[in-house]
C-alpha cells in the first residue's frame, strides 16, 4: 500500500477481522461496491497491490461481491473481470497474514481462506423498563 497505509486487520474471537465500509456503484445492469477503510478506497493498482485513494477511480476501485453456497464472500476487482487473471481480495494467511489482491483462483485454499462478511452492529440501547 502507499505510504505503508493498508487494509489493517485486527483479531477478534480468534478469526482476523478487517472494517470495510461498503459503497454501492450502479454500472449499466451490474451493481459493484467501493470498499472503504480509514477514510480511503481501496483500489486495484497492479499484481497484487491495492492502494488506498482518496477519491474513487472508475473500475480499479469498483469490487464485484458475490457469494458461495457456503456463505463465503467471493471480491473481485472490477478492472480484472475480462482478464485472464482475475484479481480478488483474498486473506493469505501462511507467509503474509495481509490482505491482497492475489488470483481468484486460490479462493478456498489452505493458504487462501475464504472470506466472511459481516454487518456491524452499532451500539444497542434500551429505552423503558426491561424484563418486566
Amino acid at each position: 500500500m502507499d505510504d505503508g497505509e493498508k487494509i489493517s486487520s485486527e483479531t477478534v474471537a480468534g478469526k482476523n477481522v478487517a472494517e470495510i465500509t461498503l459503497g454501492k456503484v450502479v454500472s449499466g445492469t451490474n451493481t459493484y461496491y467501493t470498499l472503504k477503510t480509514n477514510g480511503k478506497y481501496a483500489n486495484w493498482s497492479s499484481d497484487t497491490n491495492i492502494t488506498l485513494v482518496a477519491e474513487p477511480n472508475a473500475d480499479k476501485t469498483n469490487w464485484d461481491i458475490a457469494f458461495d453456497s457456503n456463505g463465503n464472500a467471493e471480491i473481485t476487482n472490477v478492472a480484472t473481470l475480462s482478464e485472464s487473471t482475475q484479481r480478488g481480495i483474498l486473506y493469505r494467511a501462511s507467509t503474509s497474514n495481509v490482505f491482497k489482491c492475489y488470483s481468484t483462483g486460490n479462493r478456498g485454499t489452505t493458504d487462501y481462506p475464504a472470506i466472511q462478511l459481516y454487518q456491524k452492529v452499532g451500539e444497542l440501547k434500551a429505552h423503558g423498563k426491561m424484563g418486566g
